[in-house]
């Protein structure tokens, strides 16, 4: 491109020197065609090139001396290949004839049809346009035909479908210009022409043309080598994207092969943005193809929201493909952010590395913005963020590296990866400080309706049930470390989660957490497919304060104690049908159970039992109304609707205690009997007072609704025991008696037989 526009206008010179070549053969009345020759030779002699002409020359003479050729070529100098470096398929040049007499050059409008110019840069930085160059730029001499053009006007030049293929071999890129379209105003010596021109830009590396529309007042000065473009008005578009440039101040120098602007905009519009580009100083190297940019301020709106940002400076190499902004400050709304950013391959295949890092800001108001829903139990939530990230970035992906992340009181370190935008595949491993979940977890009546939440959950008795459903839809791969969380109410720490994520499935694996003095390890796996909503929980939890738990989980209040739980669960829904399989298993040791005083239970028994032996029937009770024991075990079965135990086994001091029934999970009711019995005990604890209960079965009928049975005496089936334990007493003891006396007799009958 160096020295172009130079080189045009000696080009142009050789279609004068035609036309006045031809101005001293008319008056011999020649066919101009006959001379095609000798025209070739002068050409041959002023440019050392080869001239062909393959079309017909028209010639006209009065009032305008004009020329109108066919096609024609202009040769590459030799190292340079066999390809011509311009031909044109027409061309049409009109001069007036008296002004020629007074060496004036008054031209009509030039017209060139079909042009194609091929400017090429060898390895070694050689141009096939050199030669031309240095001709053009010899000192003026009134004996030399070009001599005319110091006293050059011209009425315009129109071009029509030209082409420029411009192919730096030592750079190794190549550009075309094509389907190119001029036309000038009136052309003076030493004064600003209007211009306009429409083209196509290609560069090989992208995968369609760039369209141009181009106004301006063009400066020539051929002697400097520089062209000057006032009021540039320029219009582009590439695929969804259009941009303008505004610039009262556009140069090109030759000698340095520099493109300037000072003081420009450019607007930019593409599928949801709209942006605004201005700067105080912007230089492209040609040659070097370096552009560098200063005090660029960009202004405009992405999907709605308004997005400013500052660059004191910015360098591209168009070459290395290499983007360096050292400085970016920036704001999407009220988030304010600033960014070191490097680029490479940005041509080719576009790659970022940097860091971002932002000012506190509402995340809340942006979300909305973006169309996404967010109702938080705290309406404060979501209110102060912070982001800092070391990241790289492709047009298609992000990773984020040491990351740091606030959100209100939470930190967040670690790294994030998102890749395939348009169907996001998330990669994280991330650490926590601590978090309270439910502040970000929607109202309570909003998670009415989400399947995450639905009562299966709730009766697989899962000690940790996580907001799985944050990662739905997702194609997320991750590890998750959180020093303390707050999840319903359930306080947890050092926990510890791997989470695999598909659109209809989200596996936690491994799950390990520390809560109220114990531990939790297991896995869990929530399945939405259709109309199925399965979650699938396989728990274990090891010396965990059972009372905090269950209180907290709003199971019961009335349990106390240190103990171990297992699990193996199966929640389902199905078109709003809700079903529990699976089994549970419970140890509880040195704990109480709150509203249930077994031992008043048994001295009822013992009073009614004094009642059918005819003793005083009046019994001392306690008013304590809990129920002590060592250890408490069993098994809970889990069947569709319905909750089974068959094995409860406690053990006390004085009572052991067993139980079986079953619990409607859907009613919400329990149906369960429990049998207690005296074991024999020394002194204390009212021993003596149960001594004869002692091999009593003592049933309890525990009924009604799970958050507030009932537990009543089964008297009915207690005297029938009693009464049965009485008949069997005494048939022991007339057994005894019996015996006693066979005994009696048995000995006199031995005493007769050895006397």
């Amino acid at each position: 491109m160096k020295r172009l526009i130079k080189i045009i206008f000696w080009l142009l010179g050789v279609i004068v020197v035609l036309v006045l070549g031809l101005a001293i053969l008319v008056p011999q009345f020649i066919d101009p065609n006959d001379y095609k020759q000798e025209i070739a030779g002068l050409v041959k002699k002023q440019t050392g090139r080869d001239l062909t002409i393959t079309g017909d020359l028209k010639l006209s003479v009065f009032p305008w001396l004009g020329i109108e050729t066919g096609e024609l070529a202009l040769s590459n100098p030799p190292a340079f290949g066999d390809e011509p470096m311009l031909t044109v398929k027409r061309a049409d040049i009109k001069a007036k004839l008296l002004p020629l007499l007074r060496q004036e050059l008054q031209v009509d409008t030039v017209i060139l049809e079909d042009p194609t110019v091929h400017l090429i840069i060898d390895p070694k930085g050689g141009t096939n346009w050199d030669d031309l160059a240095a001709g053009a730029a010899e000192p003026a001499d009134k004996e030399k035909p070009g001599a005319a053009l110091a006293a050059l006007a011209v009425q315009g030049v129109k071009i029509k479908n030209g082409r420029i293929r411009w192919e730096d071999r030592k750079a190794g890129s190549v550009y075309t210009v094509s389907a190119l379209d001029l036309n000038t105003g009136k052309i003076l010596a030493g004064k600003p022409v209007q211009a306009t021109a429409k083209f196509d830009f290609k560069d090989r590396n992208l995968p369609q043309s760039v369209s141009v529309d181009l106004d301006a007042m063009v400066a020539l000065d051929l002697d400097k080598g520089g062209v000057a473009l006032r009021d540039v008005v320029v219009n582009t578009a590439y695929s969804d994207i259009k941009a303008s440039l505004n610039s009262p101040d556009l140069a090109f120098d030759q000698n340095t092969a520099t493109l300037t602007t000072k003081r420009s905009v450019v607007k930019v519009t593409m599928a949801g943005i709209e942006a605004s580009v201005r700067w105080s100083g912007l230089n492209f190297a040609v040659d070097k193809q370096v552009l560098t940019m200063s005090e660029a301020e960009v202004t405009g709106a992405v999907q709605g929201r308004m997005v400013t940002a500052s660059l004191p400076k910015l360098a591209l190499n168009l070459t290395s493909q290499h983007l360096d902004i050292p400085q970016l400050s920036a704001a999407v709304d009220a988030m304010q952010l600033s960014a070191v950013i490097k680029g490479t391959k940005v041509i080719d295949r576009p790659t970022f590395a940097g860091r971002i890092e932002t000012k506190p800001f509402d995340l809340r108001p942006i979300l909305k913005d973006l169309e996404l829903a967010v109702r938080t139990q705290d309406p404060n939530a979501l209110s102060q963020v912070v982001v800092g990230a070391d990241f790289n970035a492709t047009l298609n992906s992000i990773d984020a590296q040491k990351m740091s992340l606030q959100i209100d009181d939470t930190q967040v370190t670690g790294s994030l990866a998102i890749s395939d935008f348009a169907n996001p595949k998330y990669g994280f491993d991330l650490n926590v400080d601590r978090i309270d979940v439910d502040r970000y977890l929607p109202p309570a009546e909003a998670q009415a309706g989400d399947k995450t939440t639905t009562p299966p959950v709730a009766a697989s008795g899962a000690v940790l049930v996580l907001p799985l459903g944050l990662f739905r839809g997702l194609h997320a791969n991750g590890q998750l470390r959180v020093g303390k969380m707050m999840l319903s109410g359930l306080a947890t720490h050092e926990i510890q989660l791997g989470v695999h994520s598909t659109p209809g499935s989200v596996t936690v694996e491994p799950l390990r957490a520390s809560l109220y003095g114990g531990t939790l390890s297991g896995t869990m796996q929530f399945v939405d497919k259709q109309d199925v909503v399965r979650l699938d929980v396989r728990q274990s939890v090891s010396a965990v304060e059972l009372g905090e738990l269950l209180k907290t989980l709003e199971i019961t209040s009335d349990v106390v104690g240190k103990g171990d739980l297992s699990m193996d669960m199966v929640a389902q829904e199905r078109g709003g049908a809700q079903t529990v399989n699976g089994t549970a298993r419970f140890q509880i040791r040195d704990g109480t159970v709150k509203g249930v005083n077994l031992r008043k239970l048994v001295m009822q028994a013992k009073q009614i039992y004094n009642q059918v032996k005819g003793r005083e029937a009046e019994v001392e009770m306690e008013d304590k109304d809990e129920f002590q024991f060592t250890e408490m075990t069993g098994t809970i079965k889990f069947n569709e609707k319905i909750a089974t135990n068959d094995d409860l086994s406690v053990k006390s001091p004085l009572l052991r205690v067993t139980g079986n029934g079953q619990a409607d999970l859907v009613a919400s009711t329990l149906d369960y009997l429990i049998r207690i019995n005296v074991v024999e005990t020394s002194k204390g604890q009212a021993g003596e007072e149960l001594a004869d209960l002692k091999g009593v079965t003592i049933p309890v009928r525990v009924k009604g609704k799970l958050e507030d049975p009932t537990y009543r005496l089964d008297v009915e089936t207690l005297l029938k025991d009693a009464a049965k334990r009485e008949v069997e007493k005494k048939l022991d003891e007339k057994k005894e008696i019996l015996e006693k006396k066979l005994d009696e007799k048995l000995q006199k009958g031995l005493e007769k037989l050895f006397k």
